[in-house]
């Protein structure tokens, strides 16, 4: 029989009832699609899938990087609090995303909390076995580093828009990047690094002016440049 065949373990199977099931489903998540379809079935031997749900904290911030995290379903949202109480969200994930960014190869503690904002089913490998297959296989390597890469460019514009941009022009690039989610005012807020009534006397501006609109299920949608919303 062809090791991609072959049943899942129990322990590891989650919504899978074959090794190839759950490598299509590693090949979804980035960077997994950016390596050769073998070495993803060797990572697929390590991964243990549960459902998750909103209000779940993954991590916390500080705790020891254990593990590594691949989201199949659901959202998650990334924040870190300052000493006045204040969440400040560094990234909201979806399908498809692995997180942490940063401490896979050094180590130390997991640089902000990960709360499940949205049902779904999450991936867990561990930091070990991870960092033994990198050691192992270069394309795997390079991949993650790739991976890091993005998200510190991310990083990189979130801050540029910070230091740049008024609120307005912040407010509208949230909304665009993240057209058809359903985030709330706070949300936004803690994305944009503003107060939330801010963020909501914005949003009516637009509203008034026909820049957004949010259907009856709470998605944003904004104005294409034609005309129609997208």
């Amino acid at each position: 029989m062809d090791p991609m065949d072959q049943p899942v373990p129990p322990s590891r199977r989650g919504a899978f009832d074959t090794r190839e099931a759950v490598v299509a489903a590693l090949r979804r998540i980035h960077p997994f699609d950016q390596v050769p379809a073998e070495l993803v079935a060797r990572v697929a031997e390590q991964v243990r899938w549960r459902p998750c749900h909103a209000g779940d904290v993954l991590f916390r911030e500080g705790e020891p990087v254990k593990a590594v995290f691949l989201l199949r379903q659901g959202r998650v949202k990334i924040v870190a609090v300052d000493d006045e109480g204040r969440e400040y969200i560094m990234h909201l994930l979806g399908p498809g995303d692995l997180f942490p960014a940063v401490g896979l190869f050094t180590g130390g503690g997991y640089p902000a909390t990960a709360e499940v904002i949205q049902d779904g089913v999450v991936g867990t490998v561990t930091r070990e076995a991870i960092l033994d297959l990198v050691r192992r296989h270069g394309d795997l390597a390079m991949a993650l580093l790739m991976a890091q890469e993005e998200r510190i460019r991310y990083l990189q514009d979130r801050i540029r828009s910070l230091v740049w941009r008024d609120l307005r022009t912040r407010v509208l690039e949230v909304l665009v990047k993240h057209m058809g989610d359903q985030l709330t005012h706070q949300e936004i807020a803690a994305l944009v690094g503003a107060a939330r009534e801010s963020v909501s006397r914005v949003i009516s501006e637009f509203k008034r002016q026909g820049l957004v609109t949010r259907d009856p299920s709470g998605r944003w949608r904004v104005r294409s440049r034609g005309g129609e919303g997208r």
